[in-house]
């Protein structure tokens, strides 16, 4: 792995020790998400655990708060490591407003919002083997199928995590394979200077259409005990994979 800061070496050493991932119910719980806020603004795991259980206590909240709230900040400690690998590429710069909810960073002087994601657990082996070598269909699903905490039609790439082995299922430690994920960052990088992006394409949207003007996929596969990757160079809004072993 690359020089990091202390900062992200810490995020690493932290999300490393969640033992335990599971969904009891969907990922929108308002009521949750607002007690949970404090996610955002804590870094070492030792003291989420420790606001949670005082949070539980002092609001009277179900048990089942606290695996929610450490699922929510797993997801939000690993998309920051994963910024950061964009972040250290000379292609991306840092979005200036810090509390922008549309746009994590600049590629090409170009605004994404990074959303690390799996495969829609009902897709067919098929359908997920189609989808490395074009994702169209893919990128179209994830953004009509947002949840309201992240509903924007704004630039995204999708950093998809797929589990070759068990297709459907979420592989959710996947998101802190952090040598691969960072090799594959920058392979991407390095290797899509001239791509156009995926660009101007409709998705619905509460019983309309709604154009969006950029996206991207990117891959990371595992399959039996290796890893592999895939992402496109667009032209014409048909993408070319390249695909690999890292």
């Amino acid at each position: 792995m690359a020089t990091l800061s202390d900062a992200t070496k810490k995020l690493i050493e932290a999300v490393g020790r969640v033992e335990h991932y599971e969904w009891t119910q969907v990922q929108t719980n308002y009521r949750y998400n607002n007690y949970g806020r404090f996610i955002f603004e804590t870094f070492d795991y030792e003291k989420l655990l420790e606001k949670i259980e005082e949070t539980i206590r002092s609001k009277g909240l179900p048990e089942d708060f606290r695996q929610y709230t450490i699922n929510r900040w797993y997801n939000y400690i690993t998309s920051l490591v994963i910024c950061d690998f964009f972040l250290s590429h000379p292609r991306v710069r840092r979005c200036p407003e810090r509390r922008n909810k549309q746009v994590d960073f600049f590629v090409d002087g170009k605004p994404f919002d990074l959303k690390v994601t799996f495969i829609p657990k009902y897709w067919s082996f098929k359908r997920a083997l189609s989808a490395l070598r074009d994702p169209r269909k893919l990128i179209i699903y994830c953004y009509e199928g947002m949840g309201a905490d992240r509903a924007h039609f704004g630039a995204k790439i999708f950093f998809v995590m797929v589990d070759i082995n068990n297709i459907g299922s979420h592989p959710w430690w996947m998101k802190r394979e952090f040598d691969a994920l960072e090799r594959v960052v920058k392979l991407y990088l390095d290797r899509t200077r001239e791509t156009a992006f995926f660009r101007n394409f409709r998705v619905r949207s509460k019983g309309s259409y709604v154009t969006v003007k950029a996206a991207d996929a990117i891959f990371l596969i595992k399959k039996d005990k290796g890893f592999y990757y895939s992402f496109f160079r667009w032209k014409d809004n048909i993408p070319r994979a390249i695909m690999g072993r890292i």
